[in-house]
């Protein structure tokens, strides 16, 4: 979970060419290797991902590209809109073998069943919880069954994957953008010419 800042150093030629380009052709050149780094950075997190998150590799990716001022922003994460209704698992009767996550239209039809929603559970993933052990209160709830059990939860360890994902990604795209900007430049520039 980290910023991504680029400055533009290198060829003074490049860099006064980039600056004389009109605000739209300097868009056409940056946005899409804004994007390009986001896609990098999401496909590292996917790969980073533990296997058991249920939908959360599903879930990970971009949002779309913004503009604050004179700022571009893209957002690699989970992405809302996987909310989904899980049949299988712990539902009527323990654990089935094979877990099955029901479409947009079929959670929607079917309210019994439970639901996982990624959002609401990757900062489980990411910083772990501790160990709860409760006396006299009937506090520990399986929203999938719908019963009040136990008095204990063990401990879930902190997997900061995200974090790991973006170090190995950064410098890979860095890499990447370096290479392509001045390519793009010369091209929008050349475009602008004729």
């Amino acid at each position: 979970m980290g910023d991504f800042k680029m400055e533009m150093i290198g060829d003074e030629n490049v860099r006064r060419m980039f600056q004389e380009l009109p605000k739209a052709a300097q868009n056409r050149v940056l946005k899409p290797l804004v994007r390009q780094g986001g896609s990098m950075i999401a496909e590292e997190e996917k790969e980073e991902a533990p296997a058991v998150t249920g939908l959360m590799k599903l879930a990970l990716g971009t949002s779309p590209l913004r503009t604050y001022n004179s700022s571009l922003l893209i957002a690699v994460g989970v992405r809302r809109g996987f909310r989904r209704a899980v049949q299988g698992s712990m539902y009527r009767g323990g654990w089935a073998r094979k877990t099955r996550y029901l479409g947009k239209k079929k959670t929607e039809a079917t309210p019994e069943l439970p639901v996982q929603n990624p959002v609401r559970y990757l900062h489980l993933v990411i910083g772990g919880r501790k160990a709860i052990s409760v006396i006299n209160k009937k506090v520990l709830y399986d929203a999938r069954s719908g019963k009040f059990f136990g008095q204990q939860v063990a401990e879930q360890a902190a997997n900061p994957f995200i974090d790991r994902a973006f170090d190995r990604a950064k410098v890979a795209v860095a890499e990447t953008l370096t290479t392509q900007v001045e390519d793009r430049i010369m091209a929008e520039a050349q475009t602008l010419l004729k």
